[in-house]
């Protein structure tokens, strides 16, 4: 009987080097690792590689070998180097307040197995998502702004962050602002669903601003939470068609369901190692 081969994914940000791709697929060749996908992209401007390999190994002592010899290559190119198993399901913190559209989708993709994440705990500042957290299993923290300061409010977020040894947070329609130090913290580790077409309509109410400009299109975008309100490196964007009949609830409407494909589809191209943050923007593998 064959033995079941691990499939583990690499990627590699550094600067450019063009001795960096032949070092690490000769790597991977001299432990008979067998590369299944590989994509490279050199950002020209800014002088940066980009590398996302995954590669199969059934070997524990093979792959225990290439770990040791990246990390004398990434101190010798100065590389930042990342290597997982893609057996290991990631684990995710999803914050909501009382719109529950986003949350809810990733509890049901996350179930049937359409999104391969664990679920690891809920925060609110609102209880209209106690039920269906608990319906799944989900602990729920309620914190209402009224009764828990924002350090406070905060401080619970790490501990539970280290506690469930979570991978990411994902704000599925978290109307709180959080503060320079969090997004330090959580800096590349927390992802936002913002209600409009990025750079436009920031901040709140973006479906009545779009309204009153008249647009044609509507969107949302999946991005980076940063200090800097909605202007994260943007991951993913949906957009929707609509017309001069439709008012900002119906716009709202049409929204929601193009914030539910787009912070799905981020978090996939997260978790699946196939997104790079590349100053204010990112790079995409798809």
């Amino acid at each position: 009987m064959a033995t079941k081969e691990n499939e583990y994914i690499l990627t590699v940000a550094s600067a450019t080097d063009m001795r960096i791709v032949p070092d690490i697929t000769n790597l991977m060749n001299a432990n008979s690792c067998h590369i299944t996908e590989l994509a490279q992209y050199e950002d020209k401007r800014s002088g940066r590689l980009f590398l996302r390999v995954v590669f199969a190994q059934s070997d524990m002592q093979r792959v225990a070998e290439v770990n040791r010899d990246l990390k004398d290559m990434a101190n010798k190119y100065a590389m930042k180097v990342s290597l997982i198993s893609r057996d290991e399901t990631p684990r995710i913190i999803l914050m909501v307040s009382h719109l529950d559209h986003c949350f809810r989708d990733l509890i049901n993709r996350s179930q049937s197995g359409a999104l391969n994440v664990s679920i690891v705990s809920a925060i609110s500042n609102h209880e209209t998502c106690r039920d269906v957290a608990q319906k799944s299993g989900i602990p729920y923290h309620y914190m209402p702004t009224q009764e828990f300061n924002q350090a406070y409010r905060e401080e619970k977020l790490k501990e539970i962050f280290e506690e469930t040894r979570a991978d990411l947070v994902v704000l599925a329609r978290y109307m709180q602002v959080l503060s320079a130090s969090l997004c330090e913290y959580l800096y590349g580790r927390a992802i936002n669903i913002h209600h409009s077409f990025l750079p436009a309509f920031k901040g709140a109410r973006p479906y009545e601003q779009a309204y009153a400009r008249g647009v044609k299109l509507i969107g949302a975008t999946a991005h980076y939470v940063t200090q800097d309100l909605d202007e994260g490196p943007i991951i993913e964007q949906v957009v929707r068609r609509v017309s001069h009949a439709d008012g900002p609830h119906d716009l709202a409407v049409t929204g929601r369901d193009s914030e539910r494909v787009a912070l799905a589809k981020a978090i996939r191209l997260h978790v699946d190692r196939r997104v790079f943050i590349d100053g204010n923007k990112t790079i995409l593998f798809h």
